[in-house]
C-alpha cells in the first residue's frame, strides 16, 4: 500500500464509528418515512418492525445499515432519484460524499 493511501485510510477511519452511526440513523428515518408514504408499496429494511426478520436483526445487530429496498418500477425509481436534492447520482463507492446508486429494475443479490 502506498504511504499516501495508508495516510488517507487512517485519517478516514478515525471517524468511522460516528459516520456509520449517522448512516444507520438516517437510513432508519428515511425507511420509516417511506413506509408511511401512500405511494410506496413496500420498504424492505430490517430496522422496520414490519420486516419479516426484524426480531432476528435486532438480536444480531446494533444498527440496521444504511441500505434499503423500495419496491416500484424503474421509471418511478428514476423519477425519485431525479428529485433528490442532498444526493447526487454516483458510480464510485468509498467516497465520503452522499451519493445515490443508479436505480436497479430488479434487486441485486449476491
Amino acid at each position: 500500500m502506498a504511504p499516501e493511501v495508508a495516510y488517507l485510510l487512517a485519517r478516514s477511519l478515525r471517524r468511522l464509528v460516528v459516520r456509520v452511526r449517522a448512516h444507520n440513523e438516517s437510513a432508519g428515518l428515511l425507511a420509516r418515512r417511506l413506509a408511511e408514504h401512500p405511494r410506496v408499496e413496500r420498504v424492505n429494511y430490517p430496522g422496520l418492525t414490519s420486516h419479516a426478520q426484524h426480531a432476528l436483526a435486532k438480536r444480531q445487530m446494533s444498527g440496521f445499515g444504511g441500505s434499503f429496498v423500495v419496491r416500484g418500477d424503474a421509471k418511478s425509481a428514476a423519477a425519485v432519484v431525479d428529485r433528490l436534492e442532498l444526493f447526487r447520482l454516483r458510480r464510485a463507492w468509498g467516497a465520503s460524499r452522499a451519493s445515490s446508486p443508479s436505480p436497479s429494475p430488479r434487486p441485486i443479490t449476491g
